[in-house]
């Protein structure tokens, strides 16, 4: 479902879109961005590009996850694009996907790891040389580096 809204202030012209719920995105290119839902039985990402004015899902571009269904995602882990390297990193309940933009907004799932937890929060350096998390299973610190060809 999307609800198109259109406000008027002096004199600039807003367009808001309300998409199905996601509970996290990032924009990926000024055209483009990704999505994930939280819900128990979904297990994918979604792409948008923006046609003709309105932001459409590209169906052929979902990226399937792992099946989970039994849990629910968590929005304190954000979807993080590091444009440098061409790199997306996505925590989706207990997996950390690490996704590359392999062409013309086409993605595939370069790795993953599975921290067998759902308190999982971390980031990237800017650079994207390491990756950094946090989870409660080992109740500490976790940094990769990383060698990405």
């Amino acid at each position: 479902m999307i609800v198109q809204l259109f406000f008027q202030f002096f004199p600039i012209y807003i367009h808001l879109q309300i998409i199905n719920l996601q509970l996290k995105v990032s924009f990926i290119t000024e055209n483009s961005f990704i999505g994930i839902t939280g819900d128990q039985g979904i297990n994918m990402i979604y792409l948008f590009e923006l046609i003709e004015g309105i932001y459409q899902e590209i169906q052929h571009k979902s990226i399937q996850l792992m099946n989970n269904d039994q849990d629910y995602d968590e929005y304190f882990f954000p979807i993080i694009y590091n444009k440098q390297r061409n790199l997306i990193f996505v925590r989706h309940k207990s997996q950390i996907y690490l996704i590359k933009n392999i062409n013309d907004g086409n993605f595939k799932i370069v790795d993953q790891l599975n921290c067998n937890t759902l308190d999982i929060y971390g980031t990237i350096t800017d650079n994207g040389q390491y990756f950094v998390f946090w989870d409660i299973k080992i109740n500490g610190y976790s940094i990769y580096e990383l060698q990405i060809q």
